[in-house]
């Protein structure tokens, strides 16, 4: 799997999804309980969908992570009712959606995170090397005034 088949799979995905978020309304009476809703079902597509196989966005080209980051804005302003001109960086903070390269960042922190803490899954474990400095703290002598 390569980032140019992935990109635009992904976005035929969200685009469907956010037809069908942007339905629940109709079919929901309370508004709340409709937003509440909403934000569920995206926030495990968004989950699903751009972490899914996410290490491989490590590196891509800026276009790539652009159009990524415009279908999480579509999927937030469709979650939270709002215009595209509204502030998109509140809005994923109010979700705790986290931006595609932070996104991306962290997934990786995790995944090199979780293997050294648990040495699975050892094909990773293996290409991993610890880098140990060793600081010494040398206390700085100072010249007294004669």
């Amino acid at each position: 799997m390569t980032v140019d088949t992935r990109c635009p799979s992904t976005i035929m995905s969200t685009t469907y999804a956010r037809q069908l978020i942007s339905t629940f309304g109709f079919y929901v009476i309370s508004a709340s309980a409709c937003q509440l809703m909403m934000q569920t079902v995206a926030t495990v597509m968004v989950s699903s969908w751009l972490n899914y196989c996410n290490s491989i966005l490590y590196g891509t080209s800026s276009y790539n992570i652009k159009i990524l980051q415009c279908v999480q804005n579509v999927l937030v302003c469709t979650v939270m009712m709002t215009d595209k001109c509204d502030h998109i960086k509140l809005l994923l903070t109010i979700l705790h959606w986290l931006r595609i390269t932070t996104r991306i960042y962290f997934r990786i922190a995790l995944l090199t995170f979780k293997t050294l803490t648990t040495h699975q899954p050892s094909y990773i474990h293996d290409l991993l090397q610890l880098h140990c400095s060793v600081v010494t703290t040398t206390p700085i002598h100072r010249q007294q005034p004669a």
